[in-house]
Parts: C-alpha cells; sequence; structure tokens
C-alpha cells in the first residue's frame, strides 16, 4: 500500500515537473482499451474477446441469438463453462 503511493507521488512529481497532466484510467477502460481491434468514424468499436463465459442460465439465449442470425462462435476452444 505504502509503496503504490510513493510510486504514485513520484510519478505525479515527475508529470508536474514535465508540465503534463496525469490522468487515471480504471482497470475496466485499460481492458476495453486493450481489446479495441477496430473503431469506425462514428465512435462504434469492435472487441476481440478472449474467453467465453458459459452458463447454464443465461447461455442459452445467448446461443439461440447466434444461431437465429447465422452466426457462430468465433474460437469454441476459448470457451469455459461454470455451474
Amino acid at each position: 500500500m505504502v509503496r503504490a503511493a510513493l510510486a504514485r507521488r513520484r510519478i505525479s512529481a515527475l508529470a508536474r515537473r514535465q508540465n503534463r497532466t496525469v490522468t487515471s484510467v480504471s482497470l475496466p477502460q485499460k481492458v476495453w482499451d486493450r481489446h479495441v481491434v477496430h473503431r469506425d468514424d462514428n465512435g462504434n468499436e469492435l472487441l476481440y474477446v478472449d474467453l467465453h463465459l458459459v452458463h447454464e442460465v443465461t447461455s442459452p439465449q445467448a446461443f439461440d441469438g447466434l444461431r437465429i442470425n447465422g452466426r457462430r462462435v468465433r474460437r469454441p476452444d476459448l470457451t469455459v463453462a461454470t455451474e
């Protein structure tokens, strides 16, 4: 905890010396940003999903939606089932 606080202070001080601002980015935003493969002119983003979590309650509807729209799971080897 103390180490992290000291590291943040050092980064902040360095940014002030370089006349820059430090902006914090949330963990979900970092994950999102690292998975964007395409951004269009309208602001829509296409994400690469590298893990599918399948649950018995909600997954049947999701797979029905894929089937109805003529889509398939691109990487079934990345699917993990939970109960």
